[in-house]
């Protein structure tokens, strides 16, 4: 592991990708379209399954270094429009107002973060 890093920093974004479930819904054919088939010559299935569309979501994964951990929970780092928040605020919630900021700028929908202890 990298000992520069002291946070890693998850954001889940706003796209991500459809995908078919593993496991789906089964369905059974109507018993007089099956025999109105055999007539005709076809061969239809007694059974189908069927696998919906599901969203799966995206991540992007950033790495800070303690350089900057120590700069977003210092006060001095006071990021423009937060001045009655900052005031109030102890050191995490610092570090958690400019993750945050990362995350809004990076257009993710939420994060989670986890602080790397040496």
């Amino acid at each position: 592991m990298n000992n520069n890093v002291k946070i890693h920093l998850t954001i889940e974004m706003e796209s991500g990708a459809l995908v078919r479930k593993g496991f789906g819904q089964e369905y059974s054919v109507n018993p007089d379209a099956i025999e109105l088939a055999k007539k005709e010559g076809i061969n239809l299935p007694t059974k189908y399954t069927h696998r919906n569309l599901v969203n799966k979501p995206s991540f992007k994964v950033v790495q800070i270094n303690q350089e900057s951990y120590d700069w977003f929970r210092s006060y001095e780092s006071m990021p423009n429009g937060y001045k009655s928040v900052w005031r109030n605020s102890d050191a995490t919630k610092r570090l958690e107002i400019w993750l945050g900021i990362i995350c809004a700028d990076n257009r993710g929908k939420s994060f989670t973060y986890q602080i790397l202890e040496d």
